[in-house]
């Protein structure tokens, strides 16, 4: 192919892609999400499924007005997607830089709604635990003004939302469940559990296997779970603690908690994608014992490989699972926690286990996924939506 080619047929490619709605081509929506998610399994896996169904979706680097300019013509969305909706929590600074800060995010959020982009904002469970400063709280309802549609993960989510804000409009408000992750974590069912356990554990574990996973945070309530494997009748069953720690001290805490019980085994440290599997394979039950009730995350994780789920009888673990696929238990502490994990043993975990992969079916990601672009398109009339299966609500 000639250099004059091979010049043509890039140039032709990069008008496909970027001004293909000229020609016949447009998606369904062009979507900007923002921070980048590369490496965020909920935005990860969603950013796939709408892509499956025609949007164009790409991350967004840094809030800034002159890049929103110079994307306007390839973009109509720009999703807000991230725990802390700024780059800096507002209490970490002093007033005047707070207010810097202020005046710069919804200025830039204010002038991308006036060029002519849909604002939407996913609002995760963990900003409802947390104190708000007067000037965060004041940011939030200036973007909450501006906003299309505030996404919720959750019931409790939107109401709490629904609450703290009463001047937002209630329509404003919707809850897109957070979805299973099912296809992100790799799951070879061709691996043998047994060599797992033993190649991670260097022997075959006591009893039946309890999987306590994700980043360990004192919210865990992990100091109350590892010591009651030291006690009958769980001392002849296995515990693993897996996952980052929220800093070296408190990985050496749980790490010195968990050193007199040989049947708990602690991984305190990044778990790659592709070793996830690993874990779940070769355990009977995940637990999920936190002392505050944050996001569906690990609840969805749990699904994706089909565990039978131990969980507070509380928020979305209330909503989503029942008697059938786990244990709920009302959470006051310790002893609450351990007559849980006991009555779990007399589970029927195979039936448990067909259980969590119907639910798993229920939050698929192509079925969110549809959800969120119909959301999308509702703000561009005339645009024809796609059809939704009946979902599973919560």
């Amino acid at each position: 192919m000639s250099d004059t080619a091979a010049s043509s047929k890039k140039i032709g490619s990069w008008i496909e892609k970027r001004l293909g709605f000229q020609f016949g081509s447009k998606p369904a929506v062009r979507i900007l999400f923002y921070p980048r998610g590369d490496e965020n399994p909920y935005m990860f896996t969603l950013k796939q499924e709408l892509e499956e169904l025609g949007a164009r979706v790409d991350y967004l680097d840094k809030l800034d007005l002159k890049e929103l300019i110079r994307l306007r013509p390839f973009y109509d969305v720009l999703h807000i997607m991230n725990i802390k909706e700024y780059d800096n929590p507002f209490g970490q600074m002093e007033i005047t830089g707070q207010l810097k800060q202020l005046l710069r995010h919804t200025g830039v959020l204010f002038a991308a709604r006036r060029i002519g982009y849909r604002l939407f904002w996913t609002v995760y469970n963990d900003m409802l635990d947390e104190k708000e400063e007067p000037i965060e709280r004041l940011g939030r309802k200036l973007v909450f003004s501006m906003a299309h549609k505030i996404i919720c993960l959750t019931r409790d989510g939107q109401k709490n939302l629904r609450d703290r804000y009463h001047e937002t409009p209630p329509d404003k408000f919707q809850i897109i469940p957070h979805h299973s992750l099912e296809g992100y974590y790799p799951c070879d069912d061709s691996l043998k559990c047994h060599d797992d356990q033993v190649r991670l554990l260097g022997e075959m574990p006591k009893g039946r296997v309890f999987l306590a996973f994700g980043a360990v945070h004192p919210y865990k309530g992990l100091t109350d779970l590892i010591p009651l494997f030291g006690r009958p009748p769980l001392d002849e069953h296995t515990l693993l603690v897996v996952g980052s720690p929220s800093n070296p001290q408190y990985a050496r805490t749980i790490k010195s908690l968990a050193e007199p019980y040989s049947n708990v085994h602690t991984f305190i440290r990044y778990v790659a994608r592709n070793e996830v599997q690993s874990f779940f394979k070769i355990s009977d039950y995940y637990v999920i014992p936190p002392k505050q009730i944050r996001n569906p995350g690990s609840l969805m994780l749990a699904l994706s490989f089909g565990l039978p789920i131990i969980a507070p009888r509380a928020g979305v673990f209330e909503d989503i699972l029942n008697k059938r696929a786990g244990v709920l238990y009302e959470y006051s502490g310790a002893r609450a926690l351990k007559e849980a994990l006991v009555k779990a043993l007399e589970m029927e975990t195979e039936t448990a286990r067909q259980e969590t992969r119907r639910l798993q079916r229920e939050f698929r990601p192509s079925r969110m996924a549809r959800r969120l672009i119909n959301t999308y398109l509702g703000a561009f009339p005339g645009r024809e939506r796609f059809e939704e299966e009946e979902s599973y609500e919560i």
